[in-house]
């Protein structure tokens, strides 16, 4: 039975070190060895790292990832180092359950602590990812772990990320941090911020791809209990009464045509058609003569979607139910 000296541990190593799958069987190990304490498992984090070096990511992983819901990674002096192994592992070498178990294990937390400086750390280290490969699914919900409560430390790099020319960052993160697919809140975690800041980023940046970027993303909708009125969201009125601010007005168009055209939906599509349509006419007498325009572009186009879909509606209702 293994002590607090890790004298099993140390036996193991010596017995079992040189066996080609002698990781896998350390990792099945460690799952079933005795826990006593944190200051336990840090010493054996500590003896694996410093035997096993490169090696040692994917067994350290699996060992924190078994814990990850318990008090024991939230406390000293496993804490601090569950940050740095968090921080410094390449989830690419890991497999993909463990992958996302750290991923999972960082967004907890994110969300049950209070770790500014961690944020920043981990949100730069996301940023160089996702600028320079892909990132597959690793950090699909970790956005909203991150903001809008550590705002403050890191929406400026997020922007700055957003705004790189290379335009990496921005494909692979883009739903994930806006247009609101994944939110309850009807808006990605970078609109749930200070708007006001990503707007006066826009305009800092006015004379480059960002505004149709961030155009792409914005929440399109905005929903008020107990009202009706169909709306716009806020944001896509400041782009259209800013819109001559921009150098080319109309890419932010086209990016909020693409935005509020991909979209997730069951049942009939008349209802939407109709709401947008609802917008659109609204903007008819837009003081922007490239907006009115835009407008009535839309206007026709969707009398048109709403026309077709319910001749075939009609045509499905009498086909299946005579």
């Amino acid at each position: 039975r293994e002590q607090k000296g890790l004298r099993v541990l140390r036996e193991l190593f010596e017995d079992y070190g040189k066996d080609p799958e002698w990781e896998n069987m350390l990792s099945d190990y460690l799952r079933r060895a005795p826990l006593y304490d944190g200051e336990q498992m840090a010493k054996t984090c500590d003896f694996i790292i410093s035997n096993l070096g490169d090696k040692a990511d994917a067994c350290i992983a699996d060992y924190i990832g078994s814990y990850s819901y318990h008090d024991i990674v939230r406390t000293e002096p496993m804490l601090e180092r569950v940050k740095e192994f968090l921080q410094k592992v390449d989830e690419d070498k890991l497999s993909n359950n463990t992958a996302f178990e750290m991923n999972h294990l960082a967004e907890r937390l994110f969300k049950d602590m209070n770790l500014p400086d961690f944020a920043k750390q981990y949100n730069l280290k996301i940023i160089k990812k996702a600028s320079s490969e892909m990132i597959h699914g690793a950090y699909d919900d970790i956005y909203f772990s991150l903001l809008p409560k550590y705002e403050d430390v890191i929406l400026d790099d997020v922007l700055n990320a957003l705004a790189d020319e290379s335009g990496a960052f921005w494909l692979q993160m883009m739903n994930k941090l806006g247009s609101g697919f994944r939110s309850s809140k009807g808006a990605g975690p970078l609109f749930q911020c200070d708007n006001d800041r990503i707007k006066e980023f826009c305009l800092e940046h006015a004379k480059t791809n960002f505004p149709q970027r961030i155009a792409h993303m914005i929440p399109i909708y905005e929903y008020k209990e107990g009202s009706n009125e169909n709306r716009f969201h806020t944001f896509v009125y400041w782009f259209l009464d800013n819109l001559d601010k921009f150098s080319d007005g109309k890419a932010v168009l086209s990016g909020l045509g693409s935005n509020m055209n991909s979209f997730s939906w069951t049942g009939s599509t008349i209802p939407l058609w109709e709401r947008q349509k609802e917008c659109f006419t609204k903007l008819l007498s837009h003081k922007n003569p490239l907006v009115r325009d835009w407008a009535k572009r839309n206007v026709e186009t969707l009398d048109a979607e709403i026309k077709s879909d319910v001749r075939k509606e009609s045509y499905e209702y009498f086909r299946y139910n005579g």
